[in-house]
């Protein structure tokens, strides 16, 4: 894992492109992207490692089944922040491979539940994917709180101005 840490600190490729304004790539919303890329990257690898074929799209949906078994892919969607078209596609996956089945609620409503193949696969995937998020743990504590107060206001700024502009 540490192999992968470390080749992750190379040169930017867009770094050797001369003559191009690079300041973007100081931005948050880029830092945030590359952050999450280089997570999501080591948490595939790392599952691929362990013999378990689930990449971190399908990863967070079963996570999140693991939890709270048998809601809406839309209400999914929305709770994990994600495009409901994303989230279809991981389910289908899922289902495709066994892990996930979606039961008619109603003619044009399905909840989606882990199979027994799912849930039994849980344990080891949460363990596996827990070495991936401990590494964080080497981070200062308090930078760690910090760092996510920073990002939950950030969030909730966003989510005041779009409910400002909606009241107009």
């Amino acid at each position: 894992m540490e192999k992968r840490i470390k080749n992750s600190a190379k040169k930017d490729p867009v770094d050797s492109i001369p003559n191009i304004d690079t300041s973007w790539k100081n931005s948050l919303g880029f830092q945030l992207g590359k952050a999450l890329w280089a997570l999501s990257a080591t948490l595939n690898a790392t599952l691929k490692e362990n013999g378990i074929d689930l990449p971190t799209s399908q990863y967070i949906v079963m996570r999140f089944l693991y939890g709270q078994d048998g809601i809406s892919q839309n209400r999914i969607a929305t709770l994990l922040y994600k495009d409901a078209a994303a989230i279809k596609r991981s389910i289908d996956n899922l289902e495709k491979k066994g892990l996930v089945e979606r039961r008619a609620v109603s003619r044009c409503k399905n909840n989606i539940y882990l199979t027994e193949k799912g849930r039994e696969l849980m344990p080891e995937v949460i363990a596996v994917a827990n070495k991936v998020f401990d590494m964080t743990t080497e981070l200062p504590e308090d930078m760690c709180r910090i760092g996510n107060l920073y990002l939950e206001s950030i969030y909730n700024k966003f989510q005041k101005e779009k409910s400002a502009k909606e009241k107009k």
